[in-house]
């Protein structure tokens, strides 16, 4: 397989998880979201969830159920939807 075919296959797969991600949490990254009473826009809570995920790369220890994959196809999912975001 060349790396062209890799970079694509990799791509399709995270990016199959990120469709059925957003559908599961209902498209809410998105959306605004409250916290006590204070509207975060949604691009703001997207760069917040993108340092969660770095941190918990950087870490070296995941302490939830989530494997280092699984961190990796989040962060570059966020990637895209913060792109996304910042267009609007």
């Amino acid at each position: 397989m060349t790396s062209k075919q890799l970079i694509e296959e990799n791509y399709k797969s995270m990016c199959e998880k990120q469709i059925a991600k957003n559908e599961d949490y209902g498209n809410s990254a998105f959306e605004d979201i409250e916290v006590l009473g204070r509207k975060i826009p949604a691009i703001d809570a997207c760069l917040s969830r993108m340092s969660d995920k770095i941190k918990r790369l950087q870490s070296n220890e995941l302490k939830v159920d989530e494997t280092i994959d699984d961190t990796l196809v989040d962060l570059v999912g966020y990637i895209v939807i913060y792109n996304i975001l910042k267009s609007k």
